[in-house]
């Protein structure tokens, strides 16, 4: 610019030097000026100020002598033409320069950009490939619908067995790989994971398939997939995450299989085996329980798994709150949990459930959870009532038998002193009728004895082998007469349930107290059955009848009748109890009944409810197999009571006043007396050979060696030495007594003549045949 400026002005100078001269036209040196400064130096200004020139000195060749000649105007013009085409040349290579400048300002700003950002893409995609090849996924992407291969780490290909260079070149479909389900069954040919993804059209987590390539075997695989889309929200691709889950599907199946395993073993053991947890805030739920909660609470197959809330519910008031304080507490204690509940279950039935549980071992923060069983305990708490009934009958009989025993020997010395009186004094006397009412009531009262040594399992009793079915029969008609008419009596004895060894009239005597007690328990009517039939006691049922197990031949008796509640249950067996009215009863007839059976060997259960009628089931052990289904009973001698033959008698008995009454009523028959109040006297008595001996009478149970001991002794020194036992109870079986021709048994209190008659048979040449 300054040297076009200059030149500009070397022009305008040389014009004004050589124009007064004639050397040239006054306008050719500044328009060639112009123009040389134009082309040489180019530029606006340099233009204008050779311009400037030109015009100035125009106009001091205007002014100068001649003027303006027309060649002095042509070059004029031009001059100006060539000025102002210069000046837009000027301009727009300026422009075109700016321009230019800028777009390479611009290049190379975003050749460094692009250099910048292929950097980080380099970077980031060598991070993630890195990444990647960490991790145990094979990872790939898709181009869709061509399928061709976008991406695959290094893992995809040696999941295939192959490089990801040899399946960028081959692509995905050059793996040849085969598809099927989980659990081994063919896909539709065509099918590829990619398919599953189109389908939903969004990610699609963990699909468990099986794969295999040409020459493998199947193999399990876990196949997470998401789909891939364009600017327009199309689906242009895929992409796969696929893990080798054969381990994990063997470890599923082993613990699928180990839980059926489980499942089967908890199903099959007794009652519910659960695990049950406490949360923090109080929350109770079972996290496992097996299907015997089903049956615990009778729940239908079909129903949903009863919860911790349905069993709650369930539970019966009176122990429901005793059960969750419980729960509180053994939440605070490392101790196994034990408690019994009753539960009331829809149906209407009750059963007894005992819960055990340990604590779980394993730490936590969700609260306490334990591991534990419920049992249906009901057949056992039934055993365990059932158990304490014959515990506390035994107590009672053990008391009504020591009291019996005593009162049989005061009752022995009434009646036989008040017998011996009347058998003194003429009818006319004036005190015969007291004496009548001291007999009776003496008689009354061993007839109340006799029940309780019944009861307390403590009377004689003559045992033989009997058919209860046979006996059942035989009492029918007496049955229908004491029943009545409005009571319908339905007899279905068996013909093949066995024999039983136990006392016939006794058993006769049972029967009839139960008939009479069905009786007054159908006041309007009803149905009577007596029913005998061969069973089996396992040893779960027989405990709690205080039996062996084995086979027992049993009696039911069943009515129709308005049955007991549970308190009336609880008692029908003690001794004086009765529900009927004042001078109705005396209650001792199912007291007796119990007795009997307990003596006999066997055992009695009662099944009642109001409104439903009472069941009474009598067990008795079988003896051997079907008899003739005849009852064998025992004949009481037929000995008169004539005058005795005469002899001695050793009388021994502890008790002094029924010793006394005895030996009086001895006396009085003829007979030589010669008493002992104990065995060891009675010893002495009777000398080394017993031959002054012909009969002993003696007490069975006394003080130090008792009368079995003392006749064992006595026959050792005399084997056919006449015995007569005299007793109030009788603590072992009868049959120990070896009772026979020559040995007898007469139970306290008795009559002068019942003495006087066995006494006449066990003296008589000829023994009495029974």
């Amino acid at each position: 610019m300054v040297l076009g400026a200059l030149l500009g002005s070397a022009g305008g100078l040389v014009t004004v030097w050589a124009a007064p001269r004639g050397i040239a036209s006054p306008f050719v040196v500044p328009v060639i000026t112009t123009v040389l400064a134009t082309l040489t130096v180019g530029g606006f200004w340099p233009a204008m100020v050779a311009a400037l020139l030109v015009w100035g000195v125009t106009g001091l060749r205007v002014l100068a002598p001649g003027g303006i000649s027309p060649a002095d105007l042509l070059l004029l013009g031009m001059a100006a033409a060539i000025s102002v085409a210069a000046c837009a040349l000027d301009a727009r290579a300026r422009r075109e320069r700016q321009a230019r400048e800028a777009h390479e300002r611009r290049l190379a700003e975003t050749e460094a950009r692009n250099r910048e950002l292929f950097g980080r893409v380099t970077e980031e995609r060598d991070l993630l490939d890195a990444i990647l090849a960490t991790t145990e996924a094979a990872v790939s992407a898709f181009e869709l619908p061509s399928r061709r291969l976008l991406f695959a780490n290094q893992r995809f290909a040696e999941l295939w067995g192959t490089t990801r260079e040899r399946i960028a070149r081959d692509g995905v479909l050059g793996l040849e790989l085969e598809f099927a389900t989980a659990d081994g069954q063919p896909y539709p040919p065509g099918w590829r994971p990619a398919d599953l993804v189109l389908e939903r059209g969004d990610l699609v987590r963990e699909h468990l398939v099986m794969i295999r390539t040409r020459g493998r075997t199947w193999r399990h695989y876990s196949l997470s997939g998401t789909p891939l889309r364009d600017a327009d929200g199309r689906i242009s691709g895929v992409v796969f995450s696929t893990v080798d889950a054969t381990e994990r599907a063997a470890a599923e199946t082993a613990l699928s299989a180990s839980e059926d395993r489980l499942r089967r073993l908890t199903d099959a053991v007794p009652g519910c085996v659960y695990q049950f947890e406490q949360a923090p805030n109080g929350t109770r739920t079972f996290t496992f329980i097996s299907g015997g909660m089903r049956d615990l609470l009778n729940t239908p197959a079909h129903d949903p798994v009863p919860t911790f809330e349905d069993l709650l519910v369930r539970v019966a008031s009176g122990d429901r709150e005793r059960l969750l304080r419980s729960l509180d507490d053994a939440a605070h204690s490392p101790a196994r949990w034990t408690e019994e509940f009753l539960v009331e279950l829809t149906d209407g039935t009750r059963k007894w459930i005992r819960g055990t549980a340990v604590p779980d071992p394993s730490p936590g923060d969700r609260g306490i959870t334990w591991n534990g069983l419920l049992l249906d305990v009901t057949d056992r708490k039934r055993l365990e009532d059932d158990l304490l009934q014959v515990q506390k009958m035994e107590s009672i009989g053990r008391l009504a038998g020591g009291v019996a025993h005593d009162f049989n020997n005061i009752l022995t010395a009434i009646r036989g002193n008040v017998d011996l009186l009347l058998e003194s004094i003429e009818e006319s006397h004036p005190h015969v009728g007291e004496l009548r009412d001291i007999q009776d009531a003496a008689q009354r009262a061993t007839t109340l004895t006799r029940q309780l040594l019944a009861f307390s399992r403590k009377q004689a009793l003559q045992v033989r082998a009997i058919d209860l079915g046979a006996l059942v029969r035989d009492m029918e008609k007496m049955l229908r007469r004491v029943i009545g008419e409005d009571i319908v009596l339905l007899t279905q004895p068996s013909d093949d349930a066995g024999l039983v060894r136990a006392d016939p009239g006794q058993v006769e005597q049972v029967l009839m107290n139960l008939a009479i007690n069905a009786r007054d328990a159908m006041p309007d009517g009803g149905l009577l059955t007596l029913e005998t039939r061969a069973v089996l006691l396992e040893p779960g049922n027989a405990t709690g009848l205080g039996l062996p197990p084995g086979e027992y031949v049993s009696l039911v008796v069943r009515d129709t009748g308005h049955g007991m509640d549970d308190q009336v249950k609880a008692r029908i067996f003690d001794p004086f109890f009765t529900t009927k009215p004042a001078g109705k009863g005396t209650g001792l007839g199912l007291a007796m009944v119990y007795g009997i059976v307990r003596q006999s060997g066997g055992g009695i259960t009662v099944d009642t409810a109001v409104g439903r009628g009472t069941t009474f089931r009598i067990y008795l052990p079988r003896a051997v197999a079907a008899g003739t289904g005849k009852v064998e009973r025992i004949t009481p001698p037929s000995v008169s009571a004539t005058a005795l033959p005469g002899g001695t008698v050793l009388l021994v008995e502890d008790d002094a006043a029924v010793r006394g009454l005895t030996q009086r009523m001895l006396k009085d028959a003829g007979l030589v007396v010669r008493a002992a109040s104990d065995a060891y006297e009675a010893l002495t008595l009777a000398g080394p050979a017993c031959d002054a001996i012909d009969a002993v009478v003696t007490d069975v149970i006394m003080p130090g060696l008792g009368g079995r001991d003392l006749v064992r002794e006595l026959r050792s020194r005399r084997p056919d030495l006449r015995v007569l036992y005299i007793s109030g109870y009788l603590d072992i079986d009868v049959q120990r007594l070896g009772l026979d021709d020559r040995t007898r048994l007469l139970t306290k209190p008795f009559a002068r003549e019942a003495l006087l008659r066995q006494l006449a048979a066990l003296l008589d040449p000829e023994p009495a045949r029974t």
